[in-house]
């Protein structure tokens, strides 16, 4: 009791709690002023160490010193008859109550004037993510190699990555098309977040020299550009797939999300051979440089092919994308001149199927054949073991988009809605998701959605001047009979530069001219009377468009009959805008329906699509 009194008598408890009150109020006023001009961490930290530090300082202070009118003196020189104590703790005491006020004044200016300005500038700073979900874009690893040509290593083991994330429970990873599109480019990382929406980036180098590979990736943080984790590695090209597994985990880590289903790097039919890899990303690299390859570049690409799959015999993926590429050469979609490249392409695709029968890519394969030949009740069966598949492996995007193109191709536009923008959403830049939504939008009757697609389209440089995105604007123009907006689509294709003698000269000339004859339908009309019969297959949608913008749905049907049954079924989209409303009222536009097999398609699954509706057991009507 007397130690208690002696501490009481010496005024230690009132320096005590008038220190920790002015150290509380240092503090807020500091903080805020370190978010208002972007101080760093540090300073905050060594504020608090240093306040910390002076506590015990203060109250040793007040138990060995007194204030006295000649100075501060030691408590043991003061004679007790002169100390000034007792005035000194009054004044101590008004001191603590006015401290105590501001105290209570800064907790009501910190709740309600202060958080104000700070809070809303966050907000704004902040990536557009739709929620809390941790998300990540992989941006395309830049090349530090000598050899420029080493970019497909670096693109490869980006998308590898990528793969390997997206199989992470809890994570949210934005597809390829939508983080390379920023490849090459010095944006900054914060706007590149929020256009992707994602709350964390994955970026890094790569050099390569001969065997040996340095790779170094770091994990950023979207709203204040800072680093999460670093690594860099130096290893020999056989250790590249275990910096990849090394790298998932540690992103995995650190922002604390589980792994999915299964060993990280098992994608169905991938190989673990470094060199087979290698001529795989080559080949991947080739095919994929552009939109029309020529027949050097295809030829290219399968010898890259041939020998990856001669170094590993068991590399379903890439007898799977030799197969896509010889079926497409023997379709004629892609240069080359192979007259076995059918019969290859079969083979490919069946040493696929027995070395990865769970792959979903190969499960999809058949499902699009089948619908390619009007089998529609087949291939439904089949896109439903492909979707399974492909959801257990997180690969679901790509497969999801295709089945979505079926659904619009059988007029089952607000299911292709719904999974279009899911898709969209987890690769808001890719040029095939953006063009099904944008159709899918049409159908469903909002072209305010469907005019904002092809306008991002035209934007953005993932898929700038993409002439498929102007033409299907101009076919919904069309449609609405509104002319401002034709004429604006209009002169978006008659301004774009494209290839002579290809499918886009034909089809801008054909708008161009019966652009240009819409205030007179009948002379516009007999032009295409006169044309149809030398028309190739790629006039068809041009032609049959402005026929029924023009008013003649039967001159239209006639040109679409015209086409191969092939062609059809891969134009079957097209039919279902409103421009096409009154060619499918006329009876001949159900023998067309009839013989695409779609007739049977919804009676047997009892999924008719938004557009006919049964009449009876036998007839239907469209509208």
């Amino acid at each position: 009791m007397n130690l208690f009194n002696e501490l009481k008598r010496r005024n230690v408890f009132r320096v005590g709690l008038v220190y920790l009150a002015t150290g509380w109020l240092i503090a807020q006023v500091a903080s805020l002023v370190a978010q208002w001009v972007g101080l760093p961490a540090l300073f905050m930290q060594l504020l608090l160490l240093v306040l910390a530090i002076g506590f015990p300082l203060a109250l040793v202070i007040a138990w060995l010193f007194e204030l006295t009118p000649d100075g501060l003196k030691r408590t043991s020189e003061v004679d007790e008859a002169t100390s000034i104590r007792p005035v000194t703790g009054r004044k101590l005491d008004r001191i603590l109550i006015g401290v105590l006020a501001l105290v209570v004044v800064a907790l009501l200016a910190d709740r309600f004037v202060f958080q104000r300005p700070v809070t809303a500038p966050q907000q704004a700073a902040a990536p557009a993510v739709a929620t809390d979900q941790a998300s990540i874009a992989v941006l395309p690893f830049a090349n530090l190699s000598d050899d420029k040509q080493q970019d497909y290593f670096a693109d490869g083991l980006s998308e590898e990555l990528l793969n390997q994330l997206a199989r992470l429970k809890d994570l949210r990873v934005i597809g390829r098309t939508s983080s390379f599109a920023f490849k090459g480019k010095n944006e900054d990382l914060r706007t590149i977040a929020k256009t992707l929406g994602v709350n964390h980036l994955l970026e890094g180098s790569v050099r390569k020299s001969g065997d040996d590979v340095r790779i170094t990736a770091q994990l950023i943080r979207a709203d204040d550009g800072s680093h999460v984790w670093s690594r860099t590695y130096d290893r020999k090209l056989d250790d590249v797939f275990a910096i990849q597994d090394d790298i998932s985990m540690s992103v995995a880590d650190a922002l604390q999300v589980t792994l999915g289903v299964g060993e990280l790097t098992q994608i169905p039919g991938m190989t673990r051979d470094a060199a087979a890899y290698d001529e795989f990303l080559q080949a991947n690299a080739i095919l994929s440089a552009s939109g029309v390859v020529d027949a050097g570049s295809t030829e290219a690409g399968i010898g890259h092919l041939e020998k990856a799959v001669a170094i590993d015999p068991k590399f379903a993926v890439a007898w799977l994308k030799l197969s896509q590429v010889y079926g497409t050469v023997g379709a004629g979609v892609i240069a080359g001149n192979m007259p076995d490249a059918q019969k290859k392409a079969q083979e490919a695709l069946e040493r696929a199927r027995v070395l990865a029968p769970d792959s979903p890519f190969v499960l999809e394969v058949p499902a699009t054949i089948t619908a390619a030949a009007g089998h529609w009740q087949d291939s439904e069966a089949q896109f439903a073991k492909a979707r399974e598949a492909a959801k257990k492996y997180s690969l679901d995007r790509q497969v999801e988009v295709d089945y979505a193109q079926i659904l619009l191709r059988t007029g089952r536009a607000r299911e292709a809605l719904a999974i279009a923008e899911s898709v969209q959403a987890g690769d808001p830049l890719d040029r095939n998701v953006n063009m099904t939504l944008m159709v899918a939008y049409a159908l469903t009757g909002n072209n305010t959605a469907a005019f904002a697609i092809a306008d991002k389209g035209m934007a953005t440089d993932g898929i700038k001047d993409d002439f498929l995105f102007k033409t299907e604007a101009a076919l919904i123009a069309l449609g609405s009979r509104d002319e401002t907006q034709i004429e604006r689509r209009l002169a978006a294709i008659r301004t774009t530069t494209v290839s002579a003698g290809s499918q886009a000269t034909t089809s801008q000339n054909i708008s161009s001219r019966l652009g240009g004859l819409r205030n007179d339908p009948q002379a516009a009309l007999a032009l295409i009377r006169r044309e149809a019969p030398k028309m190739q297959t790629f006039d068809i949608v041009p032609s049959s468009s402005w026929a029924n913008y023009f008013g003649d749905p039967s001159l239209a049907l006639s040109l679409f009959r015209r086409a191969p049954r092939g062609v059809q079924i891969g134009l079957l989209i097209h039919i279902w805008l409103p421009l096409y409303a009154d060619m499918r009222k006329l009876p001949a536009f159900k023998d067309l329906v009839r013989d695409l097999g779609l007739v049977d398609y919804w009676r047997s699954t009892g999924k008719w699509n938004d557009f006919c509706h049964p009449v009876g057991d036998k007839d239907f009507e469209c509208e």
